[in-house]
């Protein structure tokens, strides 16, 4: 599939356009173009997120499903309906990462990870007094970051296999 991110609302055309969001459509809405292999293109309005916010990222995980992160809110549509699987989580996410090998997204914060099997929860993980956390590398076994106690930053690990927290 292909996308274009356009940098602002594009000009009217006959391209079907499906708001995702708060229901408005306001200056700061990302607009993308999706087109998929069966030629049926769409355009995207994400206005969710946080204000204040300035964060993208458009992930394809499978051939069905588009993840999108915008303005920290999270929205996981299918690529052939256009419909969210789950409504748009809204958390303050600063990043969101596709694990191939596991199958998995993970969501990131300043104050947490959450695991995701792009339609349940697996696992959320938090580490106290933490603010701020950032994922830094993976691999098919490891997630490594680091996380701040406003002091000093420190390293974590998460076992992939078992989705607990290594200190």
């Amino acid at each position: 599939m292909k996308h274009e991110i356009f940098t602002q609302a594009p000009m009217q055309s006959s391209i079907p356009e499906i708001l995702f969001g708060n229901g408005s459509w306001d200056a700061g809405a990302l607009w993308v173009r999706f087109e998929p292999e069966t030629n049926n293109e769409w355009i995207g309005i994400f206005t969710g997120g946080v204000t204040g916010f300035k964060n993208q990222k458009i992930l394809f995980p499978n051939p069905q499903t588009i993840l999108v992160l915008f303005n920290g809110a999270i929205y996981i549509l299918d690529q052939q309906g256009r419909e969210l699987f789950e409504l748009e989580m809204n958390d303050a996410w600063t990043d969101l990462l596709f694990l191939k090998e596991r199958g998995l997204f993970c969501a990131v914060s300043d104050f947490e990870i959450t695991f995701f099997d792009l339609e349940i929860e697996l696992a959320r993980i938090r580490i106290p007094f933490t603010s701020e956390m950032v994922v830094t590398s993976y691999d098919a076994e490891l997630l490594h970051g680091k996380y701040s106690d406003g002091l000093d930053w420190r390293p974590f690990r998460i076992d992939l296999a078992t989705l607990k927290l290594l200190l």
